[in-house]
């Protein structure tokens, strides 16, 4: 199912919805689609892990560096899937009043409700499949993060372990540094210092 609705902005909604007496009257919130394709839902999860999983720069621009923001990556999840399924239109830039406004207002359970027993909008397979993309990217991200810097951090300790010297400050600054690498550059960085290691080791 996909229908040509006319999107609503949170605010204009909300304001009709409390200022209108008669309920048949009020705006109402409608499912544009009950299906996003994989490369949809794909692109929904991709971009909420980027928006709450990484740090920006001054320029606002997305660096390597892991950083979790939980709770944002819960909003934005939220306010995404509700963008994506729903007539309401979210504006991003005020993300965090269009949820108080849906929320203070009881359509957040209206329009997301897992609970069996209960009704939603948004169909429960749908948010449920989301919600298992994005913890498995998350997961992902954490994973591949840990194993490439542990990586790079044991070799040097291994390194200063068999000289005998403590290398504790160079494995802090080394980390801080290979935090704003891409993953290419990172893993091409452990690859050259295990060769290295083998060589002076043998």
């Amino acid at each position: 199912m996909n229908k040509e609705i006319k999107k609503i902005t949170v605010e204009e909604f909300i304001e009709k919805n409390n200022s209108i007496k008669v309920d048949a009257l009020k705006p109402k919130i409608e499912l544009v689609t009950d299906y996003l394709s994989f490369e949809s839902k794909l692109a929904l999860v991709n971009h909420v892990v980027d928006t709450t999983m990484y740090e920006f720069d001054i320029e606002n621009k997305r660096t390597n560096n892991v950083k979790i923001n939980s709770i944002f990556m819960y909003l934005y999840f939220t306010m995404s899937i509700i963008d994506n399924y729903t007539n309401l239109s979210i504006d991003f830039n005020k993300v965090n009043k269009e949820y108080d406004l849906l929320k203070k207002n009881g359509f957040i359970e209206k329009i997301i409700n897992v609970d069996p027993n209960g009704s939603s909008i948004v169909p429960v397979e749908e948010y449920i499949e989301l919600k298992t993309f994005l913890d498995m990217s998350v997961n992902d991200i954490i994973q591949n993060n840990l194993n490439i810097q542990s990586f790079i951090s044991y070799q040097v300790e291994r390194f200063g372990y068999l000289s005998g010297i403590t290398l504790e400050p160079v494995i802090e600054k080394l980390t801080t540094a290979i935090e704003n690498l891409d993953d290419k550059k990172i893993e091409k960085i452990g690859s050259k210092l295990d060769r290295f290691l083998d060589k002076v080791t043998k």
